[in-house]
């Protein structure tokens, strides 16, 4: 027998009667552990300790009242917990979508500012879903080697105002 088996069946003899096999295999086992002889000692001073004080009597029809009250309280109920999680996070996400959308009415740019006439070339081009580097292609096919190199550079700046500082 185990020492934490042996320890169970001392605090369980303490409470109840043991059967006589259990009894037997705890009289043994304390006859040659002396860890389990210590603790039952200590067990029996403490019982000793508990059966000397006087507590106080409860008071009349406390059983009666106790009972009852155990009857009123509902048990636990892991789907109300759920449900009400459900609906705490379903209202925020409502409310988050609300303020997203009023954000996006009344947030919006003007259509002046997406009109085509403030966009670049290639931004048109984009938009169109055109290819951009069609540009390219045809300042590739000119003639002389000069020429592709200085229209390459030039077609690079495009609308930059020409300052090479890269910000942050």
């Amino acid at each position: 027998m185990k020492c934490k088996h042996a320890e169970r069946l001392i605090l369980r003899s303490f409470d109840f009667r043991l059967s006589k096999v259990d009894q037997e295999c705890l009289d043994r086992h304390q006859d040659s552990c002396g860890d389990c002889r210590r603790i039952k000692d200590e067990y029996d001073v403490i019982l000793g300790t508990l059966h000397s004080t006087r507590f106080p009597e409860p008071k009349p029809y406390f059983t009666e009242r106790f009972r009852a009250r155990l009857k009123d309280t509902p048990a636990f109920d892991p789907f109300a917990a759920g449900k009400a999680w459900i609906l705490k996070t379903a209202s925020v996400i409502a409310f988050s979508a609300v303020v997203l959308s009023a954000g996006m009415i009344f947030l919006s740019p003007d259509p002046a500012v997406l009109s085509q006439e403030n966009m670049s070339d290639s931004e048109i081009l984009l938009l169109k879903n055109l290819n951009p580097f069609q540009e390219t292609r045809t300042v590739l096919e000119a003639g002389s080697v000069e020429n592709k190199n200085m229209m390459l550079i030039f077609s690079a700046l495009g609308d930059k105002n020409g300052l090479r500082k890269y910000f942050p």
